[in-house]
């Protein structure tokens, strides 16, 4: 199919942008946020939907939404690796974007009133706290200036696809964020393993330190893609691993030792960022993240693995000699004063909780804490 056909299904999107910049004045600045599927694959008729959607529309505000926690742990912890292609191809055109993540899962009414288990759910599994929380953490690495939780309420629902035998004629509870069964649809559930709580503490978060610093952010592009490095271990020994540019590295040095790939799964993430001209801020930025949210992973014919949560860097500066590596949203400081030309300058292993992530900004000494004065 030829390249101006294959666009065809943006083009009504494209339309209504016009059309709504044609409205009386009170409408027409409005901004129009429409929010995208990019198919699994991140393809559709061989092309790339985000990018093709991104070039094609222009949106002001891009979004798009995709679910990644199944009643598989296989398919979930595939589903994490490959939603960082989908940030990846965002960042390509858009460096803010906005993000919808999965809150709820397809629960067989028979289980109803009783703890989550994968086998009480058709395809899509409600998400813990920590699964909730890897996609906030991924999404916010790669320059996400807004996540959406989807959705709210829970509810009961049909689908032709569940009419089987004991399905009570292909009814399904949409078990969300909020409601214990169709009665009582707005109160926290039960057994929700953090994950109410865990949505309460992430706005807690983007209304502080984390949430002001990366307002003022972009992800910082080397060429046409978003830089970013991750990694992840399975026992076939694949693994993907590229480094950022600028001062840090968290895989591919000597130094940088993980647990064996024989032992234990590692998938952690890495990003750049940088200031926004207007915003004033001085230094660079980086975001680390850890994308496992199980305590052990279970690779089918591989047998179960530990997961691991400790994430290596090695920091390499120049020009000054007395540096600050600091998280933002706490007191914790790494220091180096001795600085060489080759070789590291700071060599660290940082805890990261699984799913979590945390922002972190270098900079020299006396750009932080302000020059010395003295008489």
């Amino acid at each position: 199919m030829d390249e101006p056909h294959s666009f065809d299904h943006f083009l009504p999107y494209k339309k209504v942008e016009t059309e709504l910049k044609s409205m009386n004045i009170s409408l027409s600045g409005k901004d129009m946020l429409t929010k995208i599927y990019p198919e699994w694959s991140g393809e559709k008729e061989g092309n790339n939907v985000i990018r093709t959607w991104n070039r094609v529309v222009n949106p002001k505000k891009s979004m798009f939404w995709y679910y990644t926690i199944f009643n598989q742990d296989t398919s979930t912890i595939g589903g994490q690796i490959q939603l960082r292609s989908r940030f990846e191809e965002m960042v390509d055109d858009k460096t803010d974007f906005y993000f919808t993540a999965q809150t709820f899962g397809q629960r067989n009414l028979r289980t109803m009133g009783l703890p989550g288990e994968n086998a009480h759910y058709y395809k899509y599994r409600t998400p813990t706290g920590r699964e909730v929380l890897g996609q906030t953490m991924q999404a916010l690495s790669y320059g996400c200036k807004g996540v959406f939780y989807e959705t709210y309420y829970s509810y009961k629902s049909s689908d032709g696809i569940f009419s089987t035998p004991g399905n009570q004629g292909g009814y399904y509870f949409a078990e969300s964020l909020v409601g214990i069964d169709t009665i009582q649809y707005n109160v926290p559930r039960v057994y929700d393993y953090g994950l109410y709580d865990t949505i309460k503490s992430i706005g807690a978060r983007l209304r502080g330190p984390l949430g002001r610093t990366l307002s003022q952010l972009e992800i910082e592009k080397n060429g046409v893609h978003g830089t970013a490095t991750h990694i992840y271990y399975t026992p076939s020994g694949e693994g993907d691993w590229n480094n950022i540019g600028g001062s840090l590295v968290i895989y591919g040095d000597p130094l940088l030792n993980y647990p064996p790939r024989t032992t234990h799964f590692i998938n952690f993430g890495a990003t750049k960022l940088k200031p926004k001209s207007q915003s004033g801020l001085k230094g660079s930025y980086y975001f680390l993240h850890n994308a496992n949210t199980f305590d052990e992973v279970d690779l089918g014919p591989y047998g179960v693995y530990a997961t691991y949560d400790t994430i290596k860097i090695g920091l390499r500066v120049s020009d000054y000699t007395d540096w600050v590596f600091k998280d933002i949203e706490s007191s914790t400081k790494y220091r180096f004063i001795d600085t060489s030309s080759s070789g590291f300058d700071l060599v660290q292993g940082i805890h990261l909780n699984k799913g979590d992530g945390k922002l972190f900004r270098l900079i020299p000494t006396a750009e932080w804490e302000g020059r010395v004065s003295y008489r």
